[in-house]
């Protein structure tokens, strides 16, 4: 947090590995939201491979000597520091975006009360949710400290646990990377269960669906991920399919592979995509809400 060199774009989903197994032409299809006269809209785009999943949290340097044993060698599942650097690099792209949001709304709202648009001496609305997103990002941030940063500095590797399934004869159709929060289940103490989930292609048959969470946070997580943990084949595909569009924002998706699904399949995904993030229900069982 005390770096003071410039930061870089940063990639969530590795960019040489990774997105290289996924990418048709240097591109890959991500969500993006677009702005018009009718309000924000989510649509699937064509965004050049250097471009997606980035974020500027970290300068070259620290990006390259956190991550170095992540990023130059070959991915293990058994190998315990890439495993915990694969959920750290996660949660770090997640407290960036949330602090980020944060600084935004708070000077959106700072901005409103020097018009007089809202009161500087009482809560408004738009300082409620401000505050909230202030609330949110120092929450992450402390998790963060608490779960990992002070783990990383120790070398202490097992303190992050991890639930990793292997998808074989699975060609690499999408890419995932993000922390996110099971709002409704809490701890004595009131904190949030958190959870983080990393979708990454290997090779050409083999993907990975790898949770990882504190000691704790996976005792609690384990019931609302049982769909996904206890079952096999394409019916846990389904269900991490239906989790991914319920829960995360940050995947990928390959061209080829994209360009199958038709207009039909799109638009029901993409709806289905805002319906959860607006309202934070469940997708509805529909056989093209598979992903993979």
């Amino acid at each position: 947090m005390k770096c003071e060199q410039n930061a870089i774009r940063a990639h969530s989903i590795q960019n040489a590995r990774v997105i290289d197994l996924i990418a048709t032409k240097s591109h890959v299809i991500a969500l993006a939201v677009k702005f018009s006269d009718a309000g924000p809209q989510i649509e699937f785009e064509s965004i050049r491979r250097n471009e997606v999943s980035t974020f500027t949290g970290l300068c070259n340097e620290h990006d390259t000597s956190l991550f170095k044993p992540l990023d130059t060698k070959p991915f293990d599942i058994n190998d315990r520091e890439q495993l915990f650097l694969l959920a750290y690099r996660s949660v770090t792209r997640e407290l960036h975006v949330v602090m980020e949001g944060a600084a935004k709304i708070q000077s959106a709202y700072s901005s409103r009360v020097e018009r007089g648009i809202d009161p500087a001496d009482d809560m408004s609305p738009a300082g409620i949710v401000a505050t909230e997103h202030l609330l949110i990002a120092f929450l992450t941030y402390q998790y963060r400290a608490e779960y990992y940063d002070r783990p990383l500095l120790a070398a202490n590797y097992d303190a992050i646990e991890h639930d990793v399934i292997v998808l074989d004869n699975q060609p690499p159709r999408i890419a995932v990377s993000s922390l996110f929060s099971l709002d409704e289940i809490h701890h004595a103490d009131g904190e949030i269960v958190r959870v983080v989930l990393n979708v990454l292609p290997v090779d050409q048959s083999k993907t990975l669906a790898i949770f990882s969470y504190p000691k704790k946070d996976r005792q609690k997580a384990a019931p609302a991920l049982d769909r996904v943990l206890s079952t096999q084949g394409q019916y846990q595909k389904y269900e991490l399919s239906k989790l991914i569009l319920e829960r995360i924002e940050n995947f990928l998706i390959s061209p080829i592979h994209f360009e199958s699904w038709g207009p039909t399949k799109t638009a029901l995904i993409r709806e289905m995509f805002v319906e959860t993030a607006l309202n934070r229900s469940s997708v509805k069982e529909h056989q093209d809400l598979m992903l993979f």
